[in-house]
């Protein structure tokens, strides 16, 4: 999405003056302030009023918590749609902060899931969703425990997953390294090549 903003011009009649020694061995300088203030117009709000939360914590609630992270819930289309065609942080100035935005986000997943988001959370969540929702909706797929005592959980974001559907998708790609082994889980990826968008596309982590 393209935003053009409009530049308006202030006149500032606040100067100063900077004085250098002659001698560029001594590495000092004198900054002189004439007496008239700046007159730029105040920075934007950046702390975040409960107003703000709210309307963020509605973005989350139609996106959904299950794999969310704020640059999902900021380009999530049910988000622009709420917002009136605009990002979060063009909605409200502190929602350009990604902290505060993490922050909500962190609360609410807690909220929907209290026993968290780790291993031993996920089994409850993929029996939950197995119940509730048609293959095609569920963002688990599948919860394996091995012999070993090994636990394979496999994840397909919904949306992305419906790509394989596409007759131009004729390349798969699974990463047989790990895609991430920061904590207990080791994440592989499986990667599409999407010839409607003429790029690789993650459907599965």
């Amino acid at each position: 999405m393209n935003v053009r903003g409009n530049i308006q011009s202030y006149r500032c009649f606040a100067t100063r003056s900077i004085y250098v020694p002659k001698d560029v061995s001594i590495r000092k300088a004198l900054i002189i302030h004439n007496d008239t203030g700046h007159n730029h117009p105040m920075s934007t709000l950046t702390k975040a009023a409960f107003g703000h939360k709210d309307i963020y914590r509605v973005c989350i609630e139609r996106k959904g918590v299950l794999g969310a992270t704020v640059s999902k819930i900021d380009n999530a289309e049910s988000t622009i749609q709420l917002l009136n065609g605009k990002t979060p942080g063009g909605h409200a100035p502190p929602l350009h902060n990604t902290r505060i935005k993490q922050d909500i986000l962190h609360v609410e997943k807690l909220k929907r899931y209290p026993n968290g988001l780790g291993v031993d959370a996920i089994l409850p969540i993929f029996e939950t969703e197995r119940l509730t929702k048609p293959l095609p909706e569920r963002y688990i797929h599948s919860y394996i425990t091995t012999q070993k005592g090994e636990i394979i959980i496999l994840t397909f974001v919904p949306y992305l997953l419906k790509l394989l559907d596409d007759p131009g998708v004729t390349l798969f790609d699974g990463d047989t390294t790990y895609g991430g082994i920061d904590g207990k889980v080791n994440e592989r990826e499986l990667t599409i090549f999407a010839k409607v968008v003429q790029h690789a596309a993650v459907i599965k982590s």
